[in-house]
């Protein structure tokens, strides 16, 4: 009867385990769901042009109209710092719309 007992011990001393671990990991990974926003991204950190980046943030925020999407955008700004440039031999082709 004392190995009967210390069997269904064991037993749940297995399950309290498994449910202990598989209750740290679930915390885990919800930890890294909630916090993800919070870590700055390789993009973040690595920011090649912050003024632009503050430009276009301030007309998402608080230009009144509809902005063009984003694609329109980028092209624009491509087409702006190559007129920078003075070369009229500089241009900008878009691809073709498939």
């Amino acid at each position: 009867m004392h190995s009967s007992t210390q069997k269904w011990r064991e037993v749940l001393l297995t399950l309290l385990r498994g449910f202990a671990f598989g209750a740290l990991l679930g915390a885990v990974f919800v930890a890294g769901f909630l916090f993800r926003s919070a870590m700055p991204s390789q993009a973040q950190g690595n920011r090649q042009y912050p003024l632009l980046e503050q430009a276009h943030g301030l007309l998402v925020d608080h230009y009144l109209r509809p902005l063009p999407d984003a694609t329109q955008l980028e092209y624009g700004a491509i087409r702006g710092m190559l007129a920078t440039l003075n070369d009229r031999l500089t241009y900008f082709i878009e691809p073709p719309v498939a």
